[in-house]
């Protein structure tokens, strides 16, 4: 007769299989685990305690190897080179499970080890050969839909486009349709996102608030399409002068945002202020386009994400009560 707690173990693993992603592979050596333990008459109590922790450890280690892979994707999902240069690094601190985690996020698919890891080996390769064939440079994640849909096609459904980056930038519809800037739901994340990676690494970063002065005696004396159209003018000018690493958002209304990564405070500001004159300089037919600004910086103004953000909207409400037209940086405003 099969001993109470092996019966209690049985069931506790029968609970996992059903409430948790353990992998098939995980699982069979949990089971194999049982079973040697069944040929012992008795089992002791320390034994069946350290095989039971011995399964919760594996749970812990998935859980923790796919948040790091989830981070990386997350943090600069635009740059793949840095993508793949830490996955590496993980990758060099895992076993062969970081293979089978690394699909388990991108793909939301399970492979054994070495077949995930011979497939990564092979879209690897399957990239380089696609940007020799192709002239330019091929990202990872285009080479591996290519793989796995024409040349290896080992999944039914194209969950693949579920990947992170498309999962970001189609999914969730993150361009603001207007000015063709990103969105506030964008700078929500991609705030959070630079702000951390600004943390990690000792990153200065810089956050720009900007609010057209007087829009609505723009709707007012000329109607709402003019009033479109001088959020398209402006929003135009803002992608020409800021970087391409800049994150240009519309935050809502006439209220613009900017994120400007590496990049103190003094310098943003010094930024800001030559794009208002810019604008200023606009030939536009209803009248002068100006705007109102602030600017705050981390570390030096806040220590949190929406601290820095909320710094320099107060920025920019001290210039507009200061009488428009300028910006100010955030070691202006009193608390």
């Amino acid at each position: 007769m099969e001993s109470e707690d092996v019966n209690q173990l049985k069931r506790t693993l029968e609970a996992y299989e059903k409430l948790s992603d353990l992998s098939h592979r995980e699982l069979i050596e949990a089971n194999r685990l049982i079973s040697a333990h069944e040929e012992v008459e008795k089992l002791s109590r320390e034994e069946l305690l350290r095989l039971h922790d011995q399964v919760r450890e594996l749970e812990t280690e998935k859980a923790t190897l796919e948040s790091k892979i989830r981070s990386v994707l997350h943090e600069d999902p635009a740059n793949e080179l840095h993508i793949l240069n830490e996955l590496e690094e993980i990758r060099k601190n895992s076993d062969t499970g970081f293979f089978i985690n690394l699909f388990r996020v991108l793909l939301h698919h399970e492979f054994e080890a070495n077949e995930a890891m011979h497939h990564w080996s092979e879209i690897l390769k399957h990239c380089e050969s696609l940007s020799r064939a192709l002239g330019r440079a091929i990202g990872f994640r285009v080479a591996m839909m290519d793989y796995f849909i024409n040349l290896n096609r080992l999944l039914k459904s194209p969950v693949i486009l579920e990947i992170s980056l498309y999962d970001e930038m189609v999914k969730n519809s993150l361009m603001d349709e207007l000015t063709n800037v990103y969105n506030r739901r964008y700078f929500d994340r991609c705030l959070i996102r630079e702000f951390n990676r600004a943390r990690r690494h000792s990153h200065d970063l810089s956050i720009a608030v900007l609010d057209i002065d007087n829009f609505k005696q723009f709707n007012d004396v000329y109607g709402h399409a003019v009033g479109d159209e001088v959020l398209r003018t402006f929003s135009a000018q803002l992608r020409t002068a800021f970087r391409t690493e800049d994150i240009v958002c519309r935050y809502g209304g006439e209220e613009f945002v900017i994120v400007l990564p590496q990049t103190n405070s003094r310098n943003a500001l010094l930024v800001v202020d030559r794009f208002l004159e810019d604008v200023r300089k606009l030939n536009f037919f209803a009248g002068a386009i100006t705007a109102s600004g602030g600017v705050s910086g981390f570390p030096e103004h806040a220590s949190e994400a929406k601290e820095l953000f909320r710094m320099a909207d107060k920025a920019m409400f001290v210039a507009k009560n200061s009488g428009k037209n300028r910006v100010i940086l955030a070691d202006e405003v009193k608390e």
